[in-house]
C-alpha cells in the first residue's frame, strides 16, 4: 500500500527540512524520506556552523542571493526559536600587500551583494580587533556569525511535525520511477512506497545518485557531483576564547566567479573553543574517515601561520570532516547552485538541488522559499 502526498522531499538535512516546512506552510501535504536513522547527520552536521554574509559569491548568482536572504531568515529564526547563535563578525586577512587587490574586490562586492557593513582595517587596526592575528590589512565583515546547527535542524523538524509533515527516517531509496502523472518512490529495505506528483531531490552529496535513479544521465548533462572532502581540527583548550572574530585568509584562486576555496580558516564555537579548517582533498568516492596524521596537522599549521602564528602540530586534534558536493572539479571555474525542475533532462515533476555546498547552511531557509516557488508553478 502506497502513501500519497502532494510533494515528497528526499533528504532530511537542513535544506530538505527547510523545503518541507515552506511547502507545508503553503498548504501542501508533504512527506520527507531520509536514509539515515535521524535527521541532519551528513552535510548539515559536518560544518563549522558559520552564518555567511554573502560577500564571496558573484553578484546575482544563486549562491549570493540565497545566502543573503537565508542569512536574514536564519538570524530571525534563531531569535524567534531561541536557537543558540552569535553574530561575531569575520576578519578576511591579507597577509601581505600582494593580496590587497582581492580585499579591494571583496570590499566593493560587499555593497553590491548586500553583505552588510564591511570595514577596511590596516595592520594596527587588525591587531586592535584581534591581538593574536597578524596581517597587512583586513576586512571586518559584521554580518558573519555562528549557529548551533543541530538545534537549528531540530527546530525545523518540530515545525514540520506541527504542520503535518510526515518525516520517515531509516528509509533508503532504491527506486524512483515516473508513472503517469505521479512519481513512485520505493524503499524495498524499509517496505515503503510513496507516491507524489512532485519530488524534491534534496539528498545533499547523494543528490546526483538520486537524479540517476530517476533516469537522468547525470554524466551526459554535467550533473555528476565531484567530492571535495574537508577536515576540521580542534585547537587545544588553552586557546579557548583566544579570538572573538572568525579569522579567514584571502580566499584561494579568487576571481569574478568567486573563490575556488575559502582556505583553511579559524572559527570558534559558542563556548569559545577554536576550530581550524576545512582543507580540501578531492576524492573519487565518498569517504567520511578522519586522518589524524602529523602531515595533515603540519599543513594546517603552515596554512594558519601567516595570520595566526605560533601554533604547533600538537595543538591540533582531528575533529570532523565533511564532503562538499561540487559541480566543478579541481582548478575549474567555481559553479553555482543548481536548483531546477528537471523536465529538460526528461524527469518532469522532479526538482533537482545539486552542488549545494557552502553557503548551503546559511542559504537553507531561502532555498526552501526558492523551491516552493518552483514547486507551486509545477503543481498548477
Amino acid at each position: 500500500m502506497a502513501s500519497e502526498f502532494d510533494v515528497v522531499v528526499i533528504g532530511a538535512g537542513v535544506v530538505g527540512l527547510s523545503c518541507a516546512v515552506e511547502l507545508a506552510r503553503h498548504g501542501h501535504f508533504v512527506g520527507v524520506v531520509e536514509k539515515n536513522e535521524d535527521i541532519a547527520l551528513e552535510g548539515s552536521s559536518r560544518t563549522s556552523g558559520v552564518i555567511h554574509s554573502g560577500i564571496y559569491y558573484p553578484t546575482g548568482s544563486l549562491k549570493q542571493r540565497l545566502c543573503v536572504r537565508g542569512r536574514e531568515l536564519l538570524y530571525e529564526r534563531a531569535k524567534k526559536h531561541a536557537i543558540p547563535h552569535a553574530k561575531l563578525g569575520q576578519l578576511i586577512i591579507a597577509c601581505d600587500a600582494s593580496e590587497e587587490k582581492v580585499l579591494e574586490l571583496l570590499f566593493h562586492r560587499a555593497k553590491d551583494n548586500g553583505a552588510g557593513p564591511v570595514h577596511w582595517l590596516n595592520s594596527k587596526e587588525l591587531q586592535k580587533e584581534e591581538a593574536l592575528a597578524r596581517g597587512h590589512a583586513a576586512l571586518l565583515v559584521e554580518e558573519t556569525g555562528i549557529v548551533r546547527t543541530r538545534e537549528f535542524a531540530r527546530s525545523l523538524l518540530r515545525e514540520a511535525w506541527s504542520l503535518g509533515v510526515e518525516v520517515l527516517c531509516g528509509v533508503p531509496i532504491d527506486s524512483l520511477e515516473r508513472q503517469g502523472q505521479m512519481w513512485s518512490i520505493q524503499s524495498r529495505a524499509a517496505g515503503f512506497e510513496l507516491r507524489a506528483p512532485l519530488v524534491i531531490n534534496a539528498a545533499g552529496v547523494h543528490a546526483d545518485r538520486v537524479a540517476q535513479l530517476a533516469g537522468i544521465n547525470v554524466d551526459a548533462f554535467g550533473l555528476r557531483h565531484r567530492y571535495a572532502k574537508g577536515t576540521w581540527m580542534a585547537l587545544d583548550a588553552r586557546f579557548r576564547k583566544a579570538i572573538t572574530r572568525l579569522l579567514y585568509p584571502v580566499p584561494h584562486a579568487f576571481s569574478q566567479n568567486g573563490p575556488e576555496s575559502l582556505g583553511i580558516h579559524l572559527t570558534r564555537d559558542l563556548e569559545g573553543f577554536l576550530i581550524a579548517g576545512p582543507d580540501c582533498e578531492w576524492l573519487e568516492a565518498i569517504d567520511w574517515g578522519l586522518d589524524p596524521s602529523e602531515e595533515r596537522k603540519k599543513r594546517f599549521v603552515e596554512a594558519l601561520e601567516p595570520f595566526f602564528p605560533g601554533l604547533h602540530p600538537s595543538d591540533l586534534c582531528p575533529l570532523s570532516c565533511g564532503i562538499r558536493p561540487k559541480l566543478h572539479g579541481p582548478s575549474e571555474r567555481a559553479a553555482d547552485f543548481l536548483i531546477r525542475e528537471a523536465s529538460e533532462w526528461g524527469a518532469p515533476g522532479l526538482v533537482l538541488l545539486l552542488g549545494i555546498e557552502s553557503p548551503g547552511l546559511t542559504a537553507s531557509l531561502a532555498i526552501g522559499e526558492h523551491v516552493r516557488k518552483i514547486a507551486t508553478s509545477s503543481l498548477l
